[in-house]
């Protein structure tokens, strides 16, 4: 039988299931806003989204959408905040916490980011 694995391993693992559970509720509640937008079927909607899989290009295609739109509406700066929210912040942040690794340490959890690092020293200088 497998050793069980301690609490803090459990607790991570177990909220980082929760994340993805509720990134899969987000990611259905855009099928549904494109699926408005476009006044299309349900069925046309997911074949859209099994084109644009990822959530920020479904973002990027509701940003386009609302400029389409012919009155202007209340509630478009607020939507266009909330897609942008979506798309610069809790997508990138969602990405580092479910495909990074982790180290568990008896008092600390800690990200191990190993995406390549590009970076110049200065202006004209090499990419190294």
């Amino acid at each position: 039988m497998p050793e069980a694995l301690p609490e803090n391993q459990t607790s991570h693992y177990k909220a980082l299931g929760h994340l993805c559970a509720v990134w899969a509720s987000l990611d259905r509640a855009i099928n549904a806003l494109l699926q408005n937008l476009l006044d299309c079927s349900e069925a046309q909607v997911a074949c859209l989204a099994t084109q644009m899989d990822p959530v920020a290009s479904r973002c990027a295609l509701a940003r386009q959408l609302i400029y389409t739109m012919t009155e202007q509406q209340w509630w478009i700066a607020d939507y266009l905040i909330l897609v942008n929210g979506i798309t610069n912040q809790l997508g990138p942040l969602r990405n580092r916490c479910i495909h990074d690794s982790w180290e568990f340490h008896e008092k600390a959890i800690n990200r191990v980011d190993r995406r390549a690092k590009l970076s110049k020293t200065g202006a004209h200088a090499a990419i190294s």
